[in-house]
């Protein structure tokens, strides 16, 4: 609805400036009058890439930058531009032989092929700016990544420390984009488990210029074993007549209280052992991957 209001208003003031009598007096001088010619000529696909980005911006239901919203209008105003010029030159060539064939059929076969044509470039402009939005879903692979247990946990721990940390320093807060490039994982597993986190209310979203994870409650009042368990998800139910198996679990369960207890969010994110974080000591050098640590410890 709005783009046509757009198009046809575009061609509207082109009209009315160029048949306007104080236009035309200063195009008869040049170099005005060309400079005027061209900025009529141009009018058109301006109102285009106005109308592309308010629909990138405002219809999708998440915050969409305005840069990512008027790289994907001019994508899609280019496109529309293209595609109107093909399909006129098209229409004009063979539009006796489609009357010939499919009679007053050929209007609505050739409407068809436009809505198709006309919606593809309107996708087209949004993914472009979905991926300049999101970089670093270009390199993600479309097989699904799921990490074993213990990655999961070293993943998960390094993410609350790192969004504590950056929350500590008053920061603005990490964006799964953002954790996802620096602990070197791809980014759909990094997302679940954030769910998770603020599922289980260790973590909040935070809306400001794009989605942000923040700590939700004060980091003393959050038990890195809260993490931990927020991050293993919910227990497995109860197989019956496995009482050793339940034994032992019960045992690691104790074992992991204990070795976690007194340990809160806060001291984790300012423990010494991570001096190597920028996040803490303010320094750029980028941190090993926690699934890198990981794998060298497995056999």
């Amino acid at each position: 609805m709005v783009g046509p209001v757009l198009v046809f208003s575009a061609m509207g003031i082109s009209a009315s400036l160029m048949s306007s009598d104080t236009v035309q007096q200063i195009m008869s001088v040049e170099p005005f009058g060309a400079f005027f010619r061209f900025l009529a000529g141009l009018l058109p696909y301006f109102m285009l890439t106005a109308a592309f980005t308010f629909v990138y911006s405002y219809i999708p239901n998440t915050r969409v930058r305005l840069s990512a919203a008027l790289a994907g209008g001019l994508i899609a105003a280019l496109l529309w531009s293209c595609a109107s010029w093909a399909f006129a030159a098209f229409i004009v060539n063979s539009t006796n032989k489609w009357t010939a064939v499919y009679s007053s059929l050929a209007i609505l076969m050739l409407f068809m092929v436009w809505l198709y044509v006309g919606w593809t470039i309107v996708l087209a402009g949004a993914a472009v700016s979905f991926y300049v939005q999101n970089p670093q879903y270009i390199k993600a692979s479309r097989e699904e990544l799921r990490l074993v247990n213990r990655h999961a946990e070293v993943v998960g721990l390094e993410m609350a420390r790192l969004i504590a940390a950056r929350f500590l320093r008053g920061v603005e807060p990490y964006s799964s984009g953002e954790l996802s490039a620096r602990l070197g994982v791809p980014v759909e597993p990094v997302q679940a488990l954030l769910r998770r986190l603020v599922k289980a209310g260790v973590l909040s979203v935070v809306e400001t210029t794009r989605e942000g994870f923040q700590p939700a409650r004060d980091l003393q009042n959050i038990a890195v074993l809260e993490v931990w368990l927020a991050v293993r998800g919910e227990a497995p139910p109860a197989v019956s007549g496995q009482d050793p198996v339940e034994k032992l679990m019960s045992k690691l369960d104790v074992a992991l209280e204990a070795a976690s207890a007194e340990l809160t969010l806060r001291d984790f994110a300012l423990d010494a052992s991570s001096a190597d974080s920028e996040d803490v000591s303010g320094t750029t050098d980028e941190p090993s991957s926690p699934l890198r640590s990981v794998a060298s410890d497995s056999p």
